[in-house]
């Protein structure tokens, strides 16, 4: 658990850096005004609440960024020693709590990156604060089984998309402003073959990870170098760090949950 930890601490650190490197994006003359955004909930709009949000969301949130990345690098490294790892779940809290005010600035969904944090967090504290039915162990199981479920989720939702299934889903995402990228996408646009395998590794791989996670030893340790192989490329390529870290943090959990599936089996 603090090797999960340490990871996704550093990464949640680099993502809320990044927030605090484009100070126009959470800013009111950015997409996500916050003077608009408070004016859907009574609660975020009027009273004492909506005065504690104003301070935390004044000046492009800086208020919640720079407490909460100081905080995530902290816990960084704080996890890796043996001795803090009590610290460090009593500080996890802060950390799921930073998230859910940190989704009040949006209205839009937020990525899978985002929710697996969450699900890391919000895991990691509740160790602490019941000790005794939530083990490590069980936590562990318990963050490996939503990373798996999450990846079988994605791949089946591709498969169900006719532009994966034909292999024009990749030129069209490295098309796009947000997710694109030039070289790549001139590399794949006229490759439809290439494309086409691409989508159904992709989908493949995503749907067959549960199956790894039962089959287990050196086969899910090939799917592991895959999945953060992929991760890794689409980090480079696409600019999702956030991915790569929060679900590169669930790997060790992933492991723990399929030697306690084998050993409950055997």
């Amino acid at each position: 658990m603090r090797i999960t930890v340490a990871i996704a601490c550093t990464g949640l650190t680099i993502e809320l850096l990044e927030l605090l490197a484009r100070p126009r994006f959470l800013s009111d003359a950015g997409p996500v005004p916050w003077n608009i955004i408070r004016l859907q909930h009574r609660w975020t709009a009027t009273g004492l609440s909506s005065r504690i949000l104003d301070g935390i969301f004044r000046e492009s949130a800086r208020g919640l960024l720079i407490p909460g990345a100081s905080l995530t690098a902290a816990l960084a490294v704080t996890a890796l020693a043996p001795s803090g790892f009590p610290l460090v779940q009593a500080g996890t809290a802060a950390v799921a709590l930073t998230l859910v005010i940190l989704a009040l600035r949006t209205v839009y969904g937020l990525d899978g990156a985002y929710h697996m944090w969450l699900v890391i967090f919000v895991t990691v504290a509740l160790t602490a604060a019941v000790p005794g039915p939530i083990d490590a162990r069980l936590a562990a199981c318990l963050i490996g089984g939503q990373a798996a479920l999450a990846y079988f989720i994605a791949g089946a939702s591709k498969c169900v998309s006719a532009e994966w299934r034909k292999g024009t889903a990749l030129p069209g995402i490295l098309s796009t402003r947000s997710y694109g990228h030039r070289s790549a996408y001139r590399l794949i646009r006229d490759r439809r073959a290439a494309s086409t395998i691409l989508c159904w590794s992709v989908i493949l791989f995503e749907m067959g990870f549960p199956v790894a996670v039962f089959i287990g030893g050196n086969v899910l340790i090939a799917f592991l170098v895959l999945v953060g192989s992929f991760h890794l490329s689409t980090a480079l390529i696409m600019g999702l760090n956030g991915f790569l870290f929060a679900f590169l943090a669930t790997f060790p959990c992933v492991w723990i949950l399929s030697t306690s599936l084998k050993a409950g089996l055997g």
